[in-house]
């Protein structure tokens, strides 16, 4: 079996180490004329390392990466250390590996070398720009723009945020989305359930919050919010974000100040405030269901203005409808 593999960064790399390791031939096509890694830092957590040591770079990350002695939450004006989860000798005690940070072109450069000078210098094809694909059989043929084609049993699409293979597989997905969340994890609103998020230690809730993962958003937030459930939840709308989400949306005047005892009450109450239907997002609505709270308007005692003097409608993140449930019937 030869597989095929588009574009030639952290992820390309490695899977085609991977497959190597597995004894599959792979040819790998980067568009560029270098392998090349800009950004800053990033996180490897023990499951991935135990990849890099499985491919026999375990020594080559360890002699440029830092292992941290403990993740720190601290506030921002006087730097109160809120929690601290040992790290890096607990890591290798709890999970069987360490937990590294090192620089993306570092990383780069070892994955890099690992696949040209000793596995498969010949398979490293650079300068190779994708210009499409076709499955014929149980075959798939790559064009490049440079009119060459080739032909392999597989392919892999590892060519960025803006892959070609993907659009091109998924067209009418549209481009992808940045800084709303994701397509995958929008939370739905970030309201008083939404930022408990933080509020445990990942020791406490799986490392580092792997529940977010294979659970989703909404059980997270939910199964968070049941586990250290406040008294008293209190939401600043005097101003609010509309659109690309809290840091990168457009502020918009509301004029409220939302506050009581019951939390899923209290973010139904702001997403009517907003001409958003409470029972449109999949979180509120799971804690309703978790009897966290209410969310019909008819159960929750409101004091001071009514909703309708001050309601207007904000405008949601990009590509987000699709996340809402379904418009509930009309009585």
């Amino acid at each position: 079996m030869k597989a095929l593999i588009a574009g030639g960064g952290i992820g390309g790399v490695t899977a085609a180490l991977c497959l190597l390791d597995a004894g599959i031939d792979v040819e790998l096509y980067e568009r560029s004329s270098v392998f090349n890694e800009v950004g800053a830092g990033i996180q490897i957590s023990p499951n991935g390392v135990k990849v890099l040591e499985r491919l026999g770079l375990r020594d080559a990350l360890e002699a440029v990466a830092f292992r941290p002695e403990a993740l720190e939450m601290r506030t921002g004006p006087g730097g109160m250390r809120i929690f601290s989860i040992p790290m890096r000798d607990e890591a290798v005690r709890r999970y069987g590996a360490p937990y590294y940070h090192v620089h993306r072109a570092d990383l780069m450069s070892i994955l890099s070398k690992a696949l040209r000078a000793a596995r498969a210098p010949n398979a490293v094809h650079m300068d190779k720009e994708v210009q499409g694909y076709a499955q014929i059989g149980d075959s798939v043929t790559l064009t490049f723009a440079d009119n060459t084609r080739v032909q392999g049993d597989v392919l892999i699409g590892a060519d960025g945020i803006h892959s070609f293979v993907r659009q091109t597989l998924f067209p009418n997905e549209g481009p992808a989305l940045w800084n709303v969340d994701s397509q995958t994890d929008w939370a739905g609103v970030t309201l008083s359930l939404k930022n408990l998020f933080g509020t445990l230690p990942g020791i406490c809730y799986g490392w580092p919050k792997n529940e977010l993962h294979w659970r989703g958003v909404p059980n997270s937030i939910v199964d968070i919010a049941c586990t250290c459930t406040p008294h008293l939840a209190i939401v600043d709308g005097i101003v609010g974000m509309e659109g690309d989400g809290p840091l990168n949306g457009t502020a918009k005047p509301l004029g409220a100040m939302v506050m009581g005892t019951d939390l899923v009450a209290v973010d139904a109450t702001c997403c009517r405030l907003m001409k958003l239907p409470p029972e449109r997002v999949p979180t509120l609505v799971l804690a309703a269901e978790k009897r966290l709270g209410h969310l019909a308007a008819d159960t929750i005692q409101q004091l001071g203005e009514s909703i309708a003097s001050l309601a207007t409608a904000f405008e949601l993140p990009p590509g987000v409808e699709k996340q809402l449930m379904p418009e509930p019937a009309k009585a």
